[in-house]
């Protein structure tokens, strides 16, 4: 289990709505959440906003699948019509999410582009050769010129983070060598 289930009803706690959570936030929507609006936040990892994820949101008994598409950012406002409560009215309000996007060990993201660092031992900078470079599309050998210095960096084109909303679009991969001594 993902935990979601508890996530949400200590977010939503019962009432619904963000106000009554004293948090002082708004919800960035642009407008007041009225109460029949419902509001929280999902955590992902970097990994899955590059490819793409999706949640299972436990919403008094009702399971509600949430299409997360790659690329997602921090702070991503998606919403979900009708999903929220039943108003006075009696006609459903939404469910507003944000996502939250964890920070990654391995890489930092600045926009669409990503930043890593990898190790290259002295002969390789030296003398030049292949490195091999993990990407969140897998692995692929970059070519290191003769005499490569410590802290160079190489850009990678098209291998950071997909643009949000657009199939083939792509940031770039900043990738900084680290020169090692033979141990």
């Amino acid at each position: 289990g993902t935990g979601f289930t508890v996530f949400f009803e200590s977010f939503f706690g019962g009432k619904g709505s963000r106000r009554s959570q004293g948090t002082g936030r708004s919800s960035g929507f642009g407008h007041n959440t009225p109460e029949s609006d419902l509001a929280g936040e999902v955590p992902v990892s970097l990994r899955e906003a590059y490819h793409g994820t999706e949640r299972i949101i436990d919403l008094q008994g009702e399971k509600i699948k949430v299409k997360i598409k790659p690329g997602a950012y921090d702070g991503l406002k998606l919403r979900v019509r009708g999903k929220g409560q039943r108003g006075s009215s009696g006609k459903a309000g939404d469910l507003y999410l944000t996502i939250r996007v964890e920070s990654d060990p391995a890489y930092e993201r600045k926009g669409n582009d990503l930043h890593t660092e990898a190790s290259l031992e002295l002969f390789t900078a030296l003398l030049g050769g292949k490195q091999e470079i993990s990407t969140f599309s897998g692995k692929i050998n970059i070519a290191v010129t003769e005499g490569t210095q410590n802290g160079k960096i190489v850009r990678l084109k098209g291998k950071g983070m997909p643009v949000y909303g657009s199939a083939e679009e792509f940031g770039d991969l900043y990738v900084k060598l680290s020169v090692t001594l033979p141990t």
